[in-house]
């Protein structure tokens, strides 16, 4: 950020980072400007995005994987919504959350009852994720490896899921959301010992919570998302090679 203002917005070189558990990064570049970056992004997304990178490289079942974690993460954060809806200081929630935190069967019923109680409705047929369950359940107890057209089957059906459920807080619940990203950038912001400038960096995402056009990615199919995804991907590096 410092090269780009002492440039006037001029490009620079980029760094190549890894994903990592705590969603900031500190590096210096070429000319010893120390940077400290955060994502602004939910957990969920993160991890739709690795499973979305996992899918194009051919790594299926870890597709799969990463999809469903997404998917328990994402109750979660609904679940956080509904409560912050409610008065629910962050404190009460993660002293109850501890009864729970390791079990997400548990954690989706959560999500059933509190989504039933705001909306009046079941957020999900019983057949969905009975289709999710099984696929899940035949790789991680009988070894199965899904083909790519299962993994991208998949992977749609968790993403058309989120994606509609997000539509549906953005609309009833948004400023329960901005709090819930103001206060995940601000759990970050305490890391910055460095005392350089913060940085909040949002990736384009194939799911993202400020995206403010989710009726047109409803429309779009997972495959000419990927698509999208890997264009990009191959944008950038001819940019910075």
């Amino acid at each position: 950020m410092q090269c780009s203002q002492e440039s006037h917005g001029a490009t620079h070189d980029g760094v190549a980072v890894e994903y990592t558990e705590e969603g900031f990064y500190f590096f210096e570049c070429k000319q010893g400007h120390k940077n400290f970056i955060m994502l602004q992004e939910e957990r969920f997304e993160t991890l739709f995005q690795i499973g979305a990178n996992a899918l194009m490289d051919g790594y299926y079942r870890e597709a799969v994987n990463s999809f469903t974690t997404s998917l328990e993460r994402f109750y979660e954060f609904c679940t956080k919504v509904f409560c912050k809806k409610n008065n629910i200081t962050n404190d009460v929630f993660d002293k109850n959350w501890k009864f729970i935190a390791k079990s997400s069967e548990r954690q989706f019923g959560c999500f059933l009852f509190l989504y039933l109680i705001e909306f009046k409705e079941p957020p999900l047929l019983k057949k969905d994720e009975d289709s999710w369950r099984n696929l899940r359940n035949e790789m991680v107890h009988n070894g199965k490896i899904p083909t790519r057209e299962e993994a991208l089957k998949y992977g749609e059906e968790v993403r058309q899921f989120i994606l509609k459920t997000i539509l549906k807080l953005q609309q009833e619940y948004s400023n329960e959301i901005q709090s819930l990203i103001s206060e995940n950038l601000q759990s970050k912001v305490r890391n910055n010992v460095f005392g350089c400038n913060n940085t909040t960096l949002c990736n384009g995402n194939i799911i993202s919570l400020v995206n403010g056009e989710i009726e047109k990615e409803l429309e779009k199919d997972f495959s000419s998302c990927l698509h999208s995804m890997k264009a990009q991907e191959n944008a950038m590096k001819r940019h910075y090679c």
